[in-house]
Formats: C-alpha cells, structure tokens, sequence
C-alpha cells in the first residue's frame, strides 16, 4: 500500500483519481506525439507520463548511475532509434548537459541544429530514441536488458557491454515475475508503455490483449516490486486510439499496484 496519498482529480473528459506525491507536468490531454510532453506524475519510485521520452529523466533521478541493474522494456515499440545516436551523445556531452541537474521542461526543450529540419533544428530527446541514449551515457549501467515488443525485425545491441535478450508477447504473463524477481539478483529499472496492449487495424488503433492479460500482467509487477527500483508508465495515448483508451487500461494497472 503506497503511503502519503494525495487524492487529486485530473478534471479532463472526466475525472481520475490518482493517488499521489507529486504532480511535475499536467496540461490536460493535448497531442503527445513524438516530441510533447504533456503529463508527469510520480509516486515513490513509479512514475506516470504520457510520452516516452521523459523515462529518461526519471531514471537518472531514481538510479545511481555508476551502480549496476537490469532493464525490462514492456512496448509496442522498441524505442531504439539510433539513426543519429552520435549526434545526439555528441550534443549531450560537449554541451555538459547533465539530464539530473535541470528540469524535465529544460530537457523537453532541448534542441540540436540540423539541416534535415525546415526550421534547422530537431529535439533532441523524443521518444524512439531515449534508450540508446541512456544505455550508450552509462554503457556499464545495464548488466541484463529485457525487450518484449512487437518488433518482428531482429534487435540489435544498442550498447557493447549489454546482454539483450528478447522475449515474446505471449510469454510475458505467465514468467514477467520469474525473470525479475526468481533469476535475478540485480535491481530492475521496468519501462512500460501502455500501447503494448494495443495494435493497429485498418488505420485504427484497437486494444488486442484482453483487460484480463492487462490485468495477469499488472499482478506478475506488483509481484515483482520488491526487485524493481524504478518503475516508468507510458501512456502514449496516439498509439492507444486516444487518451481515454490509453487512461482506461492504465489504471487496470495502476489499481492493482495501488497507485490509483
């Protein structure tokens, strides 16, 4: 049971209760996207967003970095893209940007010039791209990395030094807690996206795994909590068919974990 509840209502098509610490960002359900950041809530070590990108950021607060952890990444996609990773490492450290040290609304606004770009920049953190950057930032940080995605193309390793291994879809359910909790001694950092449950059909986006698959993978985490040192929800509501689908099966998860 999570302690020091804040009992806030998100009044938007109508109303959540969230139970709380700390509301960072919350400006209603705007358009996410790759690159907008519109919700960051945060309980203990769980922490709640519509975009991706901000996990990130979450972690360098959360983890100590010159530590060692295993990594579970829970989504639709990947988020590998590495099509400009020494671009990006370039810009982060020849600039000295230090991810713990500003704000998520300074990281959010973080730009590199770019001649691809009509205006001549790109943001520099989105959100296919925050894992190679994290894992090539810290590459002696993930001892195990764990992708279950609906990637049918082969992973690559996005660091050296990372044991990666992907597990299927349907797998997932019935060994989540095995592989955190029984076959590791390592904390876990666990990313999950919502739009894990979802697909897409004739150009709409359609929950395909059941509230009851959603519901058996929320208990094999809570089971896993105690392996778990941070825990990052995306809701990425354009990969859900919208925020009140993304919300929904949220809280499936979150009312299992006590967090709303």
């Amino acid at each position: 049971m999570i302690n020091n509840r804040l009992d806030l209502c998100l009044r938007w098509d109508y109303e959540i209760r969230i139970n709380i610490v700390e509301i960072i960002i919350n400006n209603g359900k705007n358009h996410s996207g790759a690159f907008d950041l519109n919700y960051l809530a945060v309980d203990k070590n769980i922490y709640i967003m519509d975009n991706h990108l901000a996990a990130i950021w979450c972690w360098v607060r959360k983890i100590n970095t010159t530590g060692k952890y295993n990594f579970f990444h829970l989504d639709q996609h990947d988020d590998c893209l590495t099509s400009h990773l020494t671009t990006w490492l370039h810009e982060i450290k020849s600039r000295k940007i230090n991810l713990s040290k500003m704000s998520i609304q300074e990281m959010v606004e973080l730009k590199y010039n770019s001649k691809l770009s009509p205006n001549g920049q790109f943001q520099l953190f989105q959100w296919s791209n925050y894992i190679p950057i994290f894992f090539n930032l810290f590459p002696k940080l993930i001892d195990e990395a764990i992708f279950a995605t609906h990637n049918t193309r082969p992973m690559h390793k996005i660091a050296n030094e990372n044991s990666l291994v992907e597990k299927e879809i349907f797998d997932v359910v019935n060994n989540l807690n095995y592989w955190i909790s029984e076959n590791s001694k390592r904390k876990w950092i666990f990313d999950l996206d919502i739009d894990f449950f979802f697909t897409k059909h004739d150009e709409q986006r359609i929950q395909f795994l059941s509230d009851e698959y959603v519901l058996a993978v929320a208990e094999e985490i809570k089971k896993s909590l105690k392996s778990i040192e941070i825990l990052t929800i995306a809701l990425s509501p354009e990969c859900c068919g919208g925020w009140d689908n993304a919300i929904r099966v949220a809280k499936i998860i979150t009312d299992c974990l006590n967090v709303s």
